[in-house]
């Protein structure tokens, strides 16, 4: 079974480029790729040799970073001393002497390599690991600064699979718009919510059967005794008046209208709870700060709370200290219940105008086009938001009103814990980072679900 190399990191210490030599001598050719070249010459006496070096430092430092990152951490290497008979190795040479000949192809400026010595067995030979640093967004295009064999001043070479050449058109292209791209070293961020929250005390089941009871016994109070004629028994006999229409239904259809009804506003409950609390709590709002130098464009951030968080849509307009302003059950989205009984104003007795359908025209202007902030539950909550561009050292809240989150009061008294990530246009990494949410006094929202639905104690 062929062995294989463990890309998962630079073998930048004696003992990971002892076995990545192992490795490679085994493989042979087959292992070469645009990060892993190896070269088999007896020695390094000659300037040719040692410009060969150089070459590849070159093409490796020109490769475009998303692709490096594959393989050895971004770096590339080279390994000086395989043949077909495996890894013989080259005479020792010094370091400062292989600077000396490569150094000038690279200019003072030039990528940054490094070498590993791998000793041969008993052999006084040695392999040479040959390490090329990881390319980077905000680096130009590496350029050859001295003549040599297989090398041209001025010119641009880069590292394909199994050879280095001179830049095409398209990768030179590609190369200068890594030199335009922004130098991630210079990014840092921090990612926080402005608000604390809520821990919230809240009856999710006996609140809902107390206004089913309570409707449920109203609506039958209104039936007539059982010394009444009802009716069933005179149905479309009499009128109370010419203003009233007598009641057309029968007793049996009426409790049935009123279970039907209970049924319904029981399995609406769950969703009426989502919307209480969206009308009864503030929506969160989110804190970028941007403490470097660099302009960010197209920022998107990912935000992960941790625990027993619940996001709820948030409904503006409604939460009021005013218990004349306090909305109806039917804000709730509570189906209303049936018409009592009894009869009914007579329309025939009102004066109507012609209704003419609206123009809702102008409803048009009111879309705000795509959300910048979504959300969603599971199991915590996971919140991104489309900042859009943020400029250097400056501190941006963004308050979209879209999500307010509910965190049940029973739970310890901890602060809520996640994480962070952003992205930007031209930067080819994610940043990270983690947050905490302290938590405010409870809640207990029952006092204000009971005067919605108008269960306050009489």
């Amino acid at each position: 079974m062929q062995p294989e190399i463990d890309l998962s990191r630079a073998p930048r210490g004696v003992i990971a480029a002892s076995r990545l030599v192992e490795t490679a001598a085994a493989i042979g050719d087959l292992s070469e790729r645009h990060y892993l070249e190896l070269k088999g010459p007896r020695d390094l006496s000659t300037k040719k040799d040692k410009g060969k070096i150089a070459k590849f430092i070159l093409g490796a430092a020109n490769r475009l970073p998303e692709r490096a990152a594959k393989a050895f951490e971004g770096c590339a290497v080279m390994i000086i001393g395989i043949t077909e008979d495996g890894a013989v190795g080259v005479p020792p040479v010094e370091m400062l002497e292989l600077q000396q000949v490569i150094q000038p192809f690279l200019g003072v400026s030039g990528p940054e390599w490094d070498v590993v010595t791998v000793l041969v067995g008993d052999s006084p030979n040695v392999v040479l690991v040959v390490i090329v640093e990881p390319p980077e967004p905000g680096q130009p295009p590496f350029i050859c600064r001295s003549n040599g064999e297989g090398l041209q001043d001025g010119r641009i070479y880069v590292r394909a699979d199994g050879e280095t050449r001179e830049a095409k058109a398209e990768e030179l292209d590609q190369l200068l718009e890594r030199g335009r791209a922004t130098a991630e070293s210079d990014v840092r961020l921090e990612v926080s919510l402005t608000d604390s929250i809520t821990p919230v005390a809240l009856d999710t089941s006996v609140t809902i059967e107390e206004y089913i009871d309570r409707a449920r016994a109203r609506l039958l109070a209104a039936l007539p005794g059982p010394s009444s004629l009802t009716h069933s028994t005179l149905r479309g006999s009499w009128v109370t008046s010419l203003s009233e229409v007598p009641e057309d239904r029968t007793e049996g259809q009426y409790q049935h209208e009123i279970e039907d009804w209970a049924a319904r506003a029981s399995a609406a409950w769950p969703a009426a709870l989502e919307r209480f609390l969206g009308m009864a709590l503030r929506p969160i709002a989110i804190r970028i700060e941007n403490l470097g130098q660099q302009y960010l464009e197209d920022v998107q951030v990912s935000i992960h709370l941790e625990g027993e968080v619940h996001g709820v849509e948030y409904i503006s307009g409604y939460y009021t200290d005013d218990p004349d302003d306090r909305p109806a059950p039917e804000s709730l989205g509570l189906p209303g219940p049936p018409r009592a009984w009894g009869p009914r104003p007579n329309p025939a007795m009102f004066l109507t105008t012609p209704h003419y359908p609206a123009d809702l025209g102008y409803l048009a202007d009111l879309s705000t086009g795509p959300r910048r902030l979504n959300w969603n539950n599971s199991g915590s909550v996971d919140i991104r938001l489309d900042a859009g561009d943020i400029r250097p050292q400056s501190n941006e809240e963004f308050h979209e009103e879209e999500v307010a989150l509910v965190l049940w009061a029973h739970r310890d008294p901890e602060p809520v814990r996640g994480s962070w990530s952003i992205t930007a246009r031209g930067h080819h990494h994610v940043y990270e980072g983690e947050l905490s949410v302290a938590l405010g006094n409870p809640f207990d929202a029952n006092a204000l679900l009971r005067s919605v639905l108008f269960l306050e104690d009489q």
